[in-house]
């Protein structure tokens, strides 16, 4: 049925409008998606409570960065810029989710053995905020000047002749 709205949606309107309705039908999507991972955690256990609220926790950062991206398209009317705090949004939605993978919650209390969580989490936090800064954001930010690989091709061949 949504594909059906959808279909016919994209045929009626124009392609901005087509987008902006994507852009809202996204915001939505992690907002439903909270309320029903929410509802799983009235259990008296624990473990599966806090499984479930990193996993909204996740998606609550999902929505975050899916409405700032919302507000530059539909509420600006300005194409989203290239350096977007929002990328980092998205990026470390990752980590709620591998902590919630590390709790575990499946275990029999025999078997759970507990470590430092508080100490895992950080350093968990800390490494993918490395890993965002040492690799996309070059990545993202750095690009090369007009005429600066042809510079360092003539420097690196003029060396190597001489």
């Amino acid at each position: 049925m949504f594909l059906g709205f959808y279909a016919l949606v994209s045929h009626l309107w124009d392609p901005d409008e087509t987008q902006h309705f994507a852009d809202i039908t996204q915001c939505f999507v992690p907002l439903l998606a909270n309320a029903g991972l929410l509802m799983n955690t009235g259990t008296p256990h624990w473990r599966r409570n806090v499984f479930w609220m990193l996993v909204a926790l996740s998606c609550t950062l999902w929505m975050v960065g899916q409405f700032e991206w919302t507000y530059y398209e539909v509420y600006l009317h300005k194409p989203v810029p290239d350096l977007f705090a929002g990328d980092i949004i998205f990026f470390l939605r990752t980590i709620p989710l591998i902590a919630a993978l590390a709790m575990r919650p499946h275990l029999k209390r025999g078997e759970i053995r507990i470590g430092l969580g508080y100490m895992d989490f950080a350093l968990l936090l800390s490494w993918w905020t490395f890993l965002y800064v040492f690799v996309v954001l070059p990545w993202m930010y750095a690009t090369p000047t007009p005429g600066s690989t042809t510079t360092i091709t003539t420097c690196w061949i003029t060396s190597s002749t001489s």
